[in-house]
């Protein structure tokens, strides 16, 4: 129940998330925008190396953010995305996942796409998997994982 209510209130927070990246909030993806792109991409063929289970992991991704860079100029501004991990305690898996969605939607998008986890505590354990500068995924380099804390998300409005 933690989990799920973390979930709700970092997805009422993601302009909040894009800010904390630099970044400005276009707007958060529904889940018939994650399956289409996911359908775009198979039919280009760029889904045929992945297992159902991370296609299913994707389509059910916790927050996908549409955003773009914050230039002053409308002109200037370049699309990018956000892959969020929503948990109460944010641990190995959901740094795995996250990383695994932002992979997914820089190559069948060619935009690039930052992976964040968000939630109220996070695993020690990760530490080291952990970014405090936003980098979006990049296949050649080792793909950090920018850390989101919300510290007041578990408590009722």
């Amino acid at each position: 129940m933690r989990g799920l209510f973390a979930e709700q209130g970092v997805a009422r927070e993601a302009a909040l998330i894009a800010d904390r990246m630099s970044l400005r909030l276009v707007r958060t993806l529904e889940s018939q925008d994650i399956i289409d792109i996911w359908n775009a991409a198979k039919d280009e063929g760029l889904t045929d190396d992945i297992s159902k289970n991370n296609e299913d992991i994707f389509k059910n991704a916790d927050l996908i953010i549409e955003a773009q860079t914050n230039e002053k100029q409308i002109s200037d501004r370049a699309p990018r995305f956000i892959a969020v991990e929503i948990s109460y305690t944010t641990d190995e898996r959901d740094t795995t996942r996250v990383i695994r969605n932002a992979e997914y939607i820089s190559k069948f998008m060619q935009i690039p796409t930052y992976a964040t986890v968000a939630g109220i505590f996070k695993d020690n354990r990760i530490d080291d998997l952990l970014s405090d500068v936003p980098r979006p995924y990049d296949r050649d380099q080792e793909t950090r994982v920018f850390w989101s804390k919300h510290e007041d998300i578990d408590k009722p409005n």
